[in-house]
């Protein structure tokens, strides 16, 4: 009960990350902040995913397999944290371009 609990809480606080990026992003209308959202979008989809998993649901080690090796469960960590280090550069040009 307690697990069920905790997933609610978890989609509840990605859907309020997602919905602040995207306020964020329509406020200030920086790339940095397009970026933001990006990545908060791709986050609240890693969250959705492991819990499709986790209810047996899906199964994304047989979703979108490519010699082997499930492109689902793999790649989507991989672009998360590539669209977080993307965010952080794009921030750090704008902060600098403003100085």
């Amino acid at each position: 009960m307690l697990f069920h609990l905790l997933d609610i809480v978890q989609m509840l606080l990605g859907i309020a990350l997602l919905f602040a990026a995207v306020i964020l992003w329509s406020r200030f209308k920086g790339y940095s902040s397009a970026s933001l959202s990006v990545t908060a979008l791709l986050f609240y989809s890693r969250i959705a995913l492991e819990l499709l998993e986790r209810y047996s649901i899906i199964d994304s080690s047989k979703i979108l397999v490519f010699k082997g090796i499930p492109i689902l469960s793999y790649g989507l960590p991989l672009l998360l944290l590539s669209a977080f280090i993307a965010t952080l550069l794009v921030f750090m040009h704008e902060e600098k371009r403003l100085k």
